[in-house]
């Protein structure tokens, strides 16, 4: 639920494509290249981690994307997961 995400919380995201790593909000949207300052910022993960976006094609279906391993899949996966698809409109 992306409510429960607050403004000071941010994560720390990599392109898997590019690699380039960047940050993001996930309850506001805000992206940025720099780290924020005064938030608590998630690193990123070794193991990668699961996003949360939405597929438009499909009404804004939701979809998970495993970053590490490339998977993508229709059914929420155990664990935790970065909800992005506010991002993805902004």
């Amino acid at each position: 639920d992306e409510s429960a995400w607050g403004s000071n919380f941010w994560v720390t995201l990599v392109d898997p494509q590019t690699e380039n790593q960047f940050y993001a909000c996930p309850a506001t949207g805000q992206v940025s290249w720099d780290p924020p300052v005064g938030n608590f910022v998630l690193p990123p993960s070794t193991e990668g981690e699961w996003w949360e976006l939405s597929d438009e094609s499909r009404g804004g279906l939701p979809y998970y994307y495993q970053t590490k391993t490339g998977e993508t899949v229709w059914e929420r996966p155990q664990g935790f997961v970065i909800p992005l698809g506010i991002i993805q409109v902004s």
